[in-house]
C-alpha cells in the first residue's frame, strides 16, 4: 500500500489542502485553471513516489505499466472528472451538494486504488515512512477535508455560507486537538478524548461554537472514525 497512501496524500493535499479560493474559481472559469490544480497533484504525486517511477505498477494481460505512465493515467481521470463535474454543474446546474462531493471524492479514490500496486514494494530507504505517510494522509482528512464536508453538509440543510478564516481554522484546531489523542500510547488517551468532547460540548452550549449541529456531529463523528484508524495504522500495522 506504499504507494496508495502516497498518491493519496498527494490527492488530499492537492484537491484541499491547495485548492485555496482563488484556485477554485480558476478551475471553474478557464481550461488553465483546471490546469493549474490537476498539474499540483501530479506534480505532488510524482515528488512523493519518485523512487518508485521505474518500477511497474499496474499489469492488465501483457501490458506492464511503469509508474511514471500510471501518474500520467490518473493525471488525465483526475482532469476529466474534475472537467466534467464543472460542465455538469454549469451546463445542467447538477447540484453541488454532499452527495456529489462524496461521489467525485469517491471516484478519485478509486481511480488511485486501480493505478496503486497493492504488494510486492517495500520502503526501505523513505526518508519518510509508509506510517507516517498514511498518519499525514489522517490528519489532512480531519482537518482540510472534513471542514469541505461540513460545509456541504450545512449548505444542503441550512444553506449555509462557506466558513470564515477564523471559524475554518478554529474548527480545523478542534478537530486537529481529538485526533491527536488517538496517538497517545496505551489507555491514557481515552479520558483526554472525553475530556475534549465534554470541552467541545461545553463551546457550543456557551455558543462560542457557531457550527449548526448536523455539521459539528457529522464531523466529530468523521474525526473519531479516522482516529481510530490512524491509531489502528499507528500501533497495529
Amino acid at each position: 500500500m506504499i504507494i496508495f497512501w502516497r498518491l493519496f496524500l498527494a490527492h488530499l493535499i492537492g484537491d484541499f489542502t491547495l485548492q485555496f479560493d482563488a484556485v477554485n474559481r480558476l478551475k471553474r472559469n478557464h481550461w488553465w485553471g483546471m490546469l493549474v490544480h490537476t498539474g499540483t497533484h501530479l506534480a505532488l504525486s510524482v515528488l512523493l513516489t519518485w523512487q518508485y517511477l521505474g518500477r511497474t505498477w499496474f499489469s492488465f494481460g501483457a501490458v506492464n505499466m511503469p509508474g511514471w505512465a500510471a501518474l500520467l493515467c490518473v493525471f488525465a481521470l483526475h482532469h476529466l472528472q474534475d472537467e466534467l463535474r464543472v460542465f455538469l454543474i454549469r451546463r445542467f446546474h447538477t447540484p453541488d451538494n454532499t452527495l456529489h462531493f462524496l461521489w467525485d471524492q469517491l471516484v478519485h479514490g478509486a481511480v488511485i486504488f486501480i493505478f496503486s500496486p497493492v504488494i510486492g514494494f517495500q520502503c526501505s530507504g523513505c526518508i519518510i515512512s509508509e506510517k507516517m505517510i498514511a498518519l499525514a494522509a489522517c490528519f489532512v482528512l480531519v482537518s482540510h477535508f472534513t471542514t469541505v464536508l461540513v460545509y456541504f453538509v450545512d449548505k444542503d440543510m441550512y444553506n449555509d455560507r462557506f466558513p470564515s478564516f477564523d471559524e475554518k481554522y478554529f474548527g480545523i484546531a478542534m478537530r486537529a486537538v481529538l485526533w491527536l489523542f488517538f496517538l497517545l500510547p496505551g489507555r491514557s488517551w481515552l479520558p483526554y478524548l472525553l475530556l475534549w468532547l465534554g470541552y467541545i460540548a461545553w463551546l457550543r452550549w456557551r455558543r462560542v461554537l457557531d457550527f449548526s449541529h448536523i455539521g459539528n456531529y457529522a464531523g466529530l463523528a468523521f474525526t473519531l472514525c479516522v482516529g481510530a484508524l490512524s491509531r489502528y495504522i499507528l500501533f497495529h500495522m
